[in-house]
Protein backbone atom coordinates (compact mmCIF):
# COMPACT_ATOMS: atom_id res chain seq x y z
CA UNK A 1 0.00 0.00 0.00
CA UNK A 2 0.78 3.80 -0.84
CA UNK A 3 2.83 5.51 2.02
CA UNK A 4 0.23 8.45 1.60
CA UNK A 5 -2.83 6.08 1.96
CA UNK A 6 -1.42 4.38 4.99
CA UNK A 7 -0.69 7.60 6.62
CA UNK A 8 -4.09 8.46 6.01
CA UNK A 9 -5.37 5.34 7.96
CA UNK A 10 -2.74 5.54 10.83
CA UNK A 11 -4.06 9.27 12.04
CA UNK A 12 -7.02 7.73 12.13
CA UNK A 13 -6.43 5.17 14.56
CA UNK A 14 -4.49 7.46 16.52
CA UNK A 15 -7.15 9.70 16.48
CA UNK A 16 -9.50 6.64 17.77
CA UNK A 17 -7.02 5.43 20.10
CA UNK A 18 -6.93 8.59 21.78
CA UNK A 19 -10.73 8.83 21.50
CA UNK A 20 -11.05 5.82 23.99
CA UNK A 21 -8.40 6.59 26.29
CA UNK A 22 -10.08 10.06 27.06
CA UNK A 23 -13.71 8.56 27.25
CA UNK A 24 -12.57 5.90 29.38
CA UNK A 25 -14.10 3.07 26.97
CA UNK A 26 -13.18 -0.05 27.19
CA UNK A 27 -9.69 -1.03 24.86
CA UNK A 28 -11.14 -3.82 23.11
CA UNK A 29 -13.05 -1.43 21.05
CA UNK A 30 -9.93 -0.11 19.27
CA UNK A 31 -9.14 -3.50 18.40
CA UNK A 32 -12.31 -4.73 16.81
CA UNK A 33 -12.91 -1.70 14.28
CA UNK A 34 -8.78 -2.59 13.57
CA UNK A 35 -9.82 -5.65 12.66
CA UNK A 36 -12.98 -4.30 11.06
CA UNK A 37 -10.86 -1.82 8.97
CA UNK A 38 -7.96 -4.25 7.62
CA UNK A 39 -11.31 -6.81 6.29
CA UNK A 40 -12.03 -4.24 3.77
CA UNK A 41 -9.14 -2.95 2.91
CA UNK A 42 -8.43 -6.40 2.08
CA UNK A 43 -11.02 -6.76 -0.59
CA UNK A 44 -9.34 -4.19 -2.77
CA UNK A 45 -6.44 -5.29 -4.53
CA UNK A 46 -5.13 -1.91 -5.38
CA UNK A 47 -7.32 0.54 -3.26
CA UNK A 48 -7.19 4.27 -4.10
CA UNK A 49 -7.16 7.18 -1.53
CA UNK A 50 -11.18 7.67 -2.28
CA UNK A 51 -11.12 4.06 -1.45
CA UNK A 52 -9.49 4.41 2.08
CA UNK A 53 -11.71 7.87 3.05
CA UNK A 54 -14.87 5.73 1.95
CA UNK A 55 -13.92 2.84 4.07
CA UNK A 56 -13.13 5.36 6.87
CA UNK A 57 -16.66 7.28 6.45
CA UNK A 58 -18.47 4.05 6.07
CA UNK A 59 -16.71 2.96 9.25
CA UNK A 60 -17.50 6.33 10.97
CA UNK A 61 -15.08 9.23 13.18
CA UNK A 62 -14.89 8.18 16.83
CA UNK A 63 -17.30 10.47 17.77
CA UNK A 64 -20.42 8.76 15.53
CA UNK A 65 -19.16 5.04 16.77
CA UNK A 66 -19.41 6.28 20.28
CA UNK A 67 -22.23 8.63 20.39
CA UNK A 68 -25.16 6.29 21.65
CA UNK A 69 -22.44 4.94 24.65
CA UNK A 70 -21.24 8.55 25.39
CA UNK A 71 -25.30 9.82 25.71
CA UNK A 72 -26.37 6.67 27.79
CA UNK A 73 -24.09 7.71 30.20
CA UNK A 74 -24.66 11.38 30.11
CA UNK A 75 -28.20 10.34 30.70
CA UNK A 76 -27.43 8.19 33.18
CA UNK A 77 -25.59 10.79 35.35
CA UNK A 78 -28.61 13.45 34.99
CA UNK A 79 -31.23 10.93 36.08
CA UNK A 80 -29.13 9.56 39.29
CA UNK A 81 -27.68 12.11 41.25
CA UNK A 82 -25.03 10.34 43.63
CA UNK A 83 -25.23 11.08 47.35
CA UNK A 84 -22.17 11.73 49.07
CA UNK A 85 -22.00 8.16 50.76
CA UNK A 86 -21.81 6.78 46.68
CA UNK A 87 -19.35 9.40 46.15
CA UNK A 88 -17.79 8.08 49.17
CA UNK A 89 -17.89 4.41 48.66
CA UNK A 90 -16.69 4.83 44.48
CA UNK A 91 -13.72 6.13 45.49
CA UNK A 92 -10.14 4.79 45.59
CA UNK A 93 -8.83 7.46 47.34
CA UNK A 94 -6.83 6.24 50.44
CA UNK A 95 -8.25 8.56 52.94
CA UNK A 96 -12.00 7.34 51.65
CA UNK A 97 -10.92 3.75 52.41
CA UNK A 98 -9.53 3.10 48.97
CA UNK A 99 -7.45 0.47 49.89
CA UNK A 100 -10.78 -1.59 49.40
CA UNK A 101 -10.73 -1.25 45.62
CA UNK A 102 -7.36 -2.87 45.94
CA UNK A 103 -9.14 -5.42 47.71
CA UNK A 104 -12.11 -5.90 45.69
CA UNK A 105 -9.90 -6.35 42.56
CA UNK A 106 -8.28 -9.53 43.79
CA UNK A 107 -11.23 -11.20 45.55
CA UNK A 108 -13.78 -10.19 42.81
CA UNK A 109 -16.34 -8.66 45.47
CA UNK A 110 -17.24 -5.21 45.68
CA UNK A 111 -15.65 -2.99 47.78
CA UNK A 112 -18.61 -1.09 48.70
CA UNK A 113 -19.34 -4.26 51.07
CA UNK A 114 -16.30 -4.02 52.15
CA UNK A 115 -16.34 -0.56 53.27
CA UNK A 116 -20.02 -0.64 54.61
CA UNK A 117 -19.08 -3.93 56.63
CA UNK A 118 -15.89 -1.77 57.47
CA UNK A 119 -18.12 1.27 58.51
CA UNK A 120 -20.92 -1.11 60.67
CA UNK A 121 -18.35 -2.83 62.83
CA UNK A 122 -16.49 0.38 63.22
CA UNK A 123 -20.19 2.03 64.63
CA UNK A 124 -20.64 -1.07 66.65
CA UNK A 125 -17.39 -0.52 68.57
CA UNK A 126 -18.16 3.08 68.97
CA UNK A 127 -21.91 1.87 70.53
CA UNK A 128 -21.03 -0.85 72.90
CA UNK A 129 -17.91 0.56 73.70
CA UNK A 130 -15.70 -2.08 72.88
CA UNK A 131 -12.18 -0.90 73.37
CA UNK A 132 -10.33 -3.48 71.41
CA UNK A 133 -12.15 -3.58 68.58
CA UNK A 134 -11.54 0.12 66.96
CA UNK A 135 -7.70 -0.51 67.43
CA UNK A 136 -8.08 -3.66 65.49
CA UNK A 137 -10.16 -2.21 62.83
CA UNK A 138 -7.91 0.51 62.63
CA UNK A 139 -4.51 -1.75 62.52
CA UNK A 140 -6.30 -3.70 60.00
CA UNK A 141 -6.55 -1.21 57.38
CA UNK A 142 -3.25 0.27 57.64
CA UNK A 143 -1.96 -3.27 57.30
CA UNK A 144 -4.03 -3.79 54.13
CA UNK A 145 -2.84 -0.39 53.20
CA UNK A 146 1.18 -2.01 53.87
CA UNK A 147 0.59 -5.13 51.72
CA UNK A 148 -1.91 -3.91 48.59
CA UNK A 149 -0.13 -0.57 48.07
CA UNK A 150 3.17 -0.36 49.31
CA UNK A 151 4.56 -3.89 49.04
CA UNK A 152 6.54 -3.67 52.06
CA UNK A 153 5.46 -6.93 53.52
CA UNK A 154 6.68 -8.45 50.04
CA UNK A 155 10.01 -6.72 50.73
CA UNK A 156 10.51 -7.65 54.19
CA UNK A 157 9.48 -11.07 53.67
CA UNK A 158 11.98 -11.86 51.14
CA UNK A 159 14.36 -10.10 53.07
CA UNK A 160 14.06 -12.13 55.98
CA UNK A 161 14.39 -15.62 53.80
CA UNK A 162 17.38 -14.05 52.40
CA UNK A 163 18.93 -13.47 55.38
CA UNK A 164 18.02 -16.94 56.84
CA UNK A 165 19.58 -18.53 53.30
CA UNK A 166 22.65 -16.23 53.65
CA UNK A 167 22.97 -18.02 57.16
CA UNK A 168 22.22 -21.63 56.33
CA UNK A 169 25.22 -20.56 53.21
CA UNK A 170 27.53 -19.54 55.04
CA UNK A 171 27.27 -22.33 57.62
CA UNK A 172 27.50 -24.91 54.52
CA UNK A 173 30.42 -23.04 53.24
CA UNK A 174 32.56 -22.93 56.46
CA UNK A 175 32.09 -26.58 56.53
CA UNK A 176 32.49 -27.05 53.21
CA UNK A 177 35.93 -25.26 53.72
CA UNK A 178 36.59 -27.24 56.89
CA UNK A 179 36.66 -30.03 54.70
CA UNK A 180 38.83 -29.32 52.05
CA UNK A 181 40.79 -28.20 54.38
CA UNK A 182 41.27 -31.70 56.26
CA UNK A 183 40.22 -29.97 59.85
CA UNK A 184 42.03 -31.32 62.77
CA UNK A 185 42.29 -31.21 66.36
CA UNK A 186 46.11 -32.40 66.74
CA UNK A 187 46.06 -36.04 65.65
CA UNK A 188 42.20 -36.28 65.11
CA UNK A 189 40.81 -35.31 61.87
CA UNK A 190 37.25 -34.52 62.31
CA UNK A 191 36.25 -35.64 59.08
CA UNK A 192 38.26 -38.65 58.54
CA UNK A 193 36.65 -41.47 56.79
CA UNK A 194 33.10 -39.54 56.32
CA UNK A 195 31.59 -41.06 53.62
CA UNK A 196 31.29 -39.23 50.28
CA UNK A 197 27.38 -37.55 51.06
CA UNK A 198 28.87 -34.83 52.86
CA UNK A 199 30.69 -33.50 50.40
CA UNK A 200 28.58 -34.27 47.21
CA UNK A 201 25.23 -32.62 49.92
CA UNK A 202 27.34 -29.43 50.32
CA UNK A 203 28.13 -28.47 47.15
CA UNK A 204 24.55 -28.86 45.72
CA UNK A 205 23.43 -27.44 48.71
CA UNK A 206 26.03 -24.04 48.36
CA UNK A 207 24.47 -23.56 44.75
CA UNK A 208 20.97 -24.47 45.46
CA UNK A 209 21.41 -21.67 48.11
CA UNK A 210 23.18 -18.98 45.58
CA UNK A 211 20.43 -19.57 43.52
CA UNK A 212 17.45 -18.94 45.61
CA UNK A 213 19.08 -16.12 47.11
CA UNK A 214 19.70 -14.43 44.20
CA UNK A 215 16.06 -15.05 43.75
CA UNK A 216 14.27 -13.67 46.68
CA UNK A 217 16.96 -10.39 47.02
CA UNK A 218 15.89 -9.88 43.00
CA UNK A 219 12.16 -10.66 44.23
CA UNK A 220 12.56 -8.02 47.20
CA UNK A 221 14.38 -5.30 45.30
CA UNK A 222 12.57 -5.00 42.23
CA UNK A 223 8.72 -6.92 43.21
CA UNK A 224 9.63 -9.24 39.63
CA UNK A 225 10.70 -12.61 39.91
CA UNK A 226 13.58 -14.22 37.62
CA UNK A 227 10.85 -16.72 36.59
CA UNK A 228 9.55 -20.34 37.49
CA UNK A 229 12.57 -22.17 35.91
CA UNK A 230 15.07 -20.58 38.14
CA UNK A 231 12.87 -21.01 41.21
CA UNK A 232 12.24 -24.76 40.72
CA UNK A 233 16.12 -25.35 39.66
CA UNK A 234 17.42 -23.44 43.25
CA UNK A 235 13.92 -25.71 44.97
CA UNK A 236 15.03 -28.40 43.12
CA UNK A 237 18.57 -29.00 43.88
CA UNK A 238 18.04 -27.53 47.51
CA UNK A 239 15.82 -30.66 48.17
CA UNK A 240 18.48 -32.91 46.39
CA UNK A 241 20.55 -31.36 48.95
CA UNK A 242 18.20 -32.50 51.58
CA UNK A 243 17.73 -35.70 50.94
CA UNK A 244 21.94 -36.33 51.07
CA UNK A 245 21.99 -34.39 54.09
CA UNK A 246 19.17 -36.75 55.38
CA UNK A 247 21.24 -39.59 53.99
CA UNK A 248 24.42 -38.71 55.70
CA UNK A 249 23.06 -38.02 59.02
CA UNK A 250 21.46 -41.64 59.00
CA UNK A 251 24.46 -42.81 58.22
CA UNK A 252 26.31 -41.08 61.06
CA UNK A 253 24.03 -42.47 63.26
CA UNK A 254 24.77 -46.05 62.28
CA UNK A 255 28.65 -45.20 62.63
CA UNK A 256 28.10 -43.49 66.30
CA UNK A 257 24.86 -44.88 68.04
CA UNK A 258 26.58 -48.09 68.95
CA UNK A 259 28.70 -48.47 71.78
CA UNK A 260 31.11 -50.29 73.27
CA UNK A 261 31.22 -50.46 77.66
CA UNK A 262 34.59 -51.95 78.93
CA UNK A 263 35.45 -52.04 82.72
CA UNK A 264 38.89 -51.03 84.14
CA UNK A 265 40.67 -51.25 87.04
CA UNK A 266 43.38 -49.30 88.66
CA UNK A 267 45.25 -48.78 92.11
CA UNK A 268 47.99 -47.22 93.45
CA UNK A 269 49.74 -46.78 96.66
CA UNK A 270 49.59 -43.86 98.36
CA UNK A 271 52.98 -42.21 98.57
CA UNK A 272 54.07 -40.02 101.94
CA UNK A 273 56.60 -38.26 99.68
CA UNK A 274 54.16 -36.76 97.31
CA UNK A 275 51.20 -36.56 99.95
CA UNK A 276 50.65 -34.83 103.14
CA UNK A 277 49.31 -37.95 105.30
CA UNK A 278 48.25 -35.68 107.78
CA UNK A 279 45.71 -34.50 105.89
CA UNK A 280 42.41 -36.41 104.13
CA UNK A 281 42.99 -37.70 100.92
CA UNK A 282 40.61 -35.76 98.70
CA UNK A 283 38.23 -36.96 96.28
CA UNK A 284 36.15 -34.10 93.89
CA UNK A 285 33.70 -34.68 91.81
CA UNK A 286 34.84 -31.12 89.74
CA UNK A 287 38.26 -32.26 90.25
CA UNK A 288 38.42 -35.63 90.25
CA UNK A 289 39.62 -35.84 86.52
CA UNK A 290 40.36 -37.80 83.72
CA UNK A 291 43.92 -36.81 82.54
CA UNK A 292 44.99 -37.68 78.72
CA UNK A 293 48.41 -37.75 78.95
CA UNK A 294 50.84 -38.47 76.09
CA UNK A 295 53.35 -41.42 76.62
CA UNK A 296 56.00 -39.15 75.14
CA UNK A 297 55.76 -36.73 77.92
CA UNK A 298 56.16 -38.08 81.91
CA UNK A 299 54.05 -34.68 82.34
CA UNK A 300 49.96 -34.33 82.75
CA UNK A 301 47.84 -31.20 83.06
CA UNK A 302 44.92 -30.85 84.58
CA UNK A 303 41.94 -28.39 82.75
CA UNK A 304 39.75 -27.44 85.17
CA UNK A 305 36.13 -27.50 83.80
CA UNK A 306 34.80 -23.71 83.30
CA UNK A 307 31.21 -24.59 82.24
CA UNK A 308 28.21 -26.22 84.29
CA UNK A 309 27.64 -29.08 81.89
CA UNK A 310 31.34 -29.58 81.15
CA UNK A 311 31.12 -32.17 84.08
CA UNK A 312 28.38 -34.03 82.03
CA UNK A 313 30.50 -34.44 78.81
CA UNK A 314 32.78 -36.81 80.30
CA UNK A 315 35.58 -36.45 77.56
CA UNK A 316 36.13 -36.28 73.82
CA UNK A 317 39.68 -38.00 73.54
CA UNK A 318 41.51 -34.99 71.85
CA UNK A 319 45.31 -34.63 72.01
CA UNK A 320 46.18 -31.66 71.35
CA UNK A 321 50.30 -30.69 70.16
CA UNK A 322 52.44 -29.95 73.53
CA UNK A 323 49.11 -30.15 75.53
CA UNK A 324 46.96 -32.13 77.82
CA UNK A 325 43.48 -32.67 77.67
CA UNK A 326 41.15 -33.44 80.92
CA UNK A 327 37.55 -33.48 81.94
CA UNK A 328 35.75 -34.26 85.52
CA UNK A 329 33.81 -37.50 86.28
CA UNK A 330 30.01 -36.75 86.15
CA UNK A 331 29.96 -39.05 89.45
CA UNK A 332 31.73 -41.25 91.83
CA UNK A 333 29.37 -44.62 91.83
CA UNK A 334 30.22 -46.14 95.04
CA UNK A 335 32.79 -45.95 98.05
CA UNK A 336 34.06 -49.25 99.93
CA UNK A 337 36.66 -50.29 101.92
CA UNK A 338 40.37 -51.77 100.46
CA UNK A 339 41.01 -55.02 101.15
CA UNK A 340 44.90 -53.71 100.78
CA UNK A 341 46.83 -49.99 101.96
CA UNK A 342 45.81 -49.34 98.07
CA UNK A 343 43.67 -47.22 96.66
CA UNK A 344 41.55 -49.32 93.68
CA UNK A 345 39.34 -47.73 90.87
CA UNK A 346 37.30 -49.64 88.85
CA UNK A 347 36.49 -47.22 85.93
CA UNK A 348 33.69 -47.96 83.30
CA UNK A 349 34.73 -46.23 79.83
CA UNK A 350 31.87 -45.95 77.40
CA UNK A 351 32.66 -45.68 73.95
CA UNK A 352 30.85 -44.34 70.92
CA UNK A 353 30.81 -45.93 67.63
CA UNK A 354 30.90 -48.60 65.24
CA UNK A 355 33.81 -51.53 65.25
CA UNK A 356 35.78 -49.07 62.86
CA UNK A 357 35.70 -46.29 65.20
CA UNK A 358 36.19 -49.06 69.04
CA UNK A 359 39.44 -50.50 67.04
CA UNK A 360 40.76 -46.78 66.43
CA UNK A 361 39.76 -45.92 70.14
CA UNK A 362 41.79 -49.02 71.23
CA UNK A 363 44.74 -47.65 69.82
CA UNK A 364 44.38 -44.52 70.81
CA UNK A 365 44.13 -45.29 74.36
CA UNK A 366 47.48 -47.50 75.56
CA UNK A 367 47.07 -47.55 79.22
CA UNK A 368 45.30 -46.37 82.20
CA UNK A 369 46.50 -45.74 86.03
CA UNK A 370 45.96 -43.60 89.19
CA UNK A 371 47.87 -40.38 90.24
CA UNK A 372 47.52 -39.87 93.91
CA UNK A 373 49.91 -36.34 94.35
CA UNK A 374 48.81 -33.30 97.27
CA UNK A 375 46.19 -35.64 98.37
CA UNK A 376 44.54 -35.31 94.96
CA UNK A 377 43.61 -38.34 93.16
CA UNK A 378 43.40 -38.13 89.64
CA UNK A 379 42.43 -41.25 86.88
CA UNK A 380 44.88 -40.87 83.95
CA UNK A 381 44.47 -42.16 80.52
CA UNK A 382 47.34 -42.48 78.45
CA UNK A 383 46.99 -41.45 74.80
CA UNK A 384 48.88 -42.45 71.84
CA UNK A 385 50.24 -38.83 69.98
CA UNK A 386 51.01 -41.19 66.65
CA UNK A 387 48.96 -41.47 63.40
CA UNK A 388 45.75 -40.41 62.56
CA UNK A 389 42.49 -40.65 63.91
CA UNK A 390 39.09 -39.79 63.26
CA UNK A 391 36.11 -37.79 65.41
CA UNK A 392 35.73 -40.10 68.54
CA UNK A 393 33.48 -39.73 71.22
CA UNK A 394 33.12 -41.41 74.63
CA UNK A 395 32.95 -41.31 78.64
CA UNK A 396 34.66 -42.70 81.66
CA UNK A 397 32.57 -43.22 84.45
CA UNK A 398 34.18 -44.17 87.79
CA UNK A 399 31.57 -47.10 89.70
CA UNK A 400 33.22 -47.70 92.41
CA UNK A 401 36.56 -46.27 94.53
CA UNK A 402 37.79 -48.81 97.66
CA UNK A 403 39.82 -46.68 100.24
CA UNK A 404 42.33 -48.09 102.85
CA UNK A 405 40.97 -48.77 106.81
CA UNK A 406 41.66 -45.52 108.44
CA UNK A 407 42.94 -43.17 105.49
CA UNK A 408 41.09 -39.97 106.34
CA UNK A 409 39.41 -39.06 103.08
CA UNK A 410 36.78 -36.27 101.82
CA UNK A 411 33.92 -36.08 98.80
CA UNK A 412 33.11 -33.80 97.16
CA UNK A 413 30.48 -33.60 94.64
CA UNK A 414 29.06 -36.99 95.58
CA UNK A 415 25.56 -36.45 97.37
CA UNK A 416 24.85 -39.86 98.08
CA UNK A 417 28.24 -40.82 100.48
CA UNK A 418 26.09 -38.90 103.27
CA UNK A 419 23.87 -42.03 102.78
CA UNK A 420 26.73 -44.12 103.55
CA UNK A 421 27.78 -42.75 106.89
CA UNK A 422 27.83 -44.57 110.33
CA UNK A 423 27.77 -42.21 113.75
CA UNK A 424 28.60 -45.57 115.84
CA UNK A 425 32.29 -44.03 116.47
CA UNK A 426 30.11 -40.82 117.91
CA UNK A 427 29.59 -41.52 121.90
CA UNK A 428 26.73 -39.00 121.39
CA UNK A 429 24.78 -40.86 118.12
CA UNK A 430 21.88 -41.80 120.18
CA UNK A 431 20.64 -37.52 120.65
CA UNK A 432 21.11 -37.17 116.88
CA UNK A 433 17.96 -37.10 114.39
CA UNK A 434 17.69 -37.91 111.16
CA UNK A 435 17.85 -34.34 110.18
CA UNK A 436 21.37 -33.54 112.44
CA UNK A 437 22.36 -36.93 111.00
CA UNK A 438 22.08 -35.49 107.47
CA UNK A 439 23.08 -31.85 108.24
CA UNK A 440 26.78 -32.98 109.92
CA UNK A 441 27.06 -35.95 106.99
CA UNK A 442 26.78 -33.08 104.27
CA UNK A 443 29.28 -30.77 106.22
CA UNK A 444 31.73 -33.56 106.82
CA UNK A 445 35.32 -33.31 105.45
CA UNK A 446 37.23 -35.92 107.72
CA UNK A 447 35.66 -39.37 106.09
CA UNK A 448 37.56 -43.03 106.74
CA UNK A 449 36.55 -46.38 107.24
CA UNK A 450 37.49 -48.00 110.87
CA UNK A 451 38.02 -51.41 111.33
CA UNK A 452 34.44 -52.39 111.05
CA UNK A 453 34.43 -51.45 107.83
CA UNK A 454 31.93 -48.89 108.05
CA UNK A 455 32.27 -45.49 106.72
CA UNK A 456 32.54 -42.89 109.66
CA UNK A 457 32.98 -39.09 110.19
CA UNK A 458 35.64 -38.39 112.50
CA UNK A 459 34.16 -37.79 116.05
CA UNK A 460 36.17 -34.55 117.14
CA UNK A 461 34.27 -33.49 113.90
CA UNK A 462 31.35 -34.64 113.98
CA UNK A 463 30.88 -32.58 117.70
CA UNK A 464 32.45 -29.54 116.07
CA UNK A 465 29.98 -28.99 113.26
CA UNK A 466 27.28 -30.51 116.03
CA UNK A 467 27.85 -27.25 117.82
CA UNK A 468 28.31 -25.00 115.19
CA UNK A 469 24.65 -26.06 113.82
CA UNK A 470 23.65 -25.43 117.28
CA UNK A 471 25.04 -22.17 117.61
CA UNK A 472 23.92 -21.05 114.77
CA UNK A 473 19.78 -22.27 115.50
CA UNK A 474 20.27 -20.32 118.45
CA UNK A 475 21.33 -17.05 117.13
CA UNK A 476 18.21 -17.47 114.33
CA UNK A 477 15.72 -18.11 117.19
CA UNK A 478 17.16 -14.85 118.70
CA UNK A 479 16.46 -12.80 115.95
CA UNK A 480 12.85 -14.14 115.65
CA UNK A 481 12.40 -13.59 119.35
CA UNK A 482 13.55 -10.34 118.68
Amino acid sequence: MDAKLQKIINLYKKDLQKFIENNALNADYYADIEERINEKISLLENPTRDDIKNILSEIGSPEEIFREELESRVIEKVAIKKKWYQKFLASDRVIFLGVFKELSEKTSISAGIYRLAYLFLFFIGIVTKASILIPVLIFSYILGFLILRTGIFRFLFSLGISFFLLVFLGLCSIVFGLYLADFSFGNMFVFMNMPILLPVGLVIGIFSLVVLLVFFVHYAFTGKTLGLKFFMTGFTTFVIAGICGAAFVFNMMNRYMPYTETTITVSSDIDAEKNNLDEPITFRNWDFVNTFQSNKDSRSEKLSPQFSWYQQINFFPLNPLNSSYASSFYYIGQFEPSDDDKIHIEVTKRTFGNAEIQEFSQKFFTDFSVKIENNRVQFVAITNPEGKYPLMFGNFSANKVRVPLNVRFQVWGMPGITDLINFDNYEKASELDEYMRYSIASQCTNLYFGDDKKLHCEAQEVEEIRRMIHTEESSENMQINH
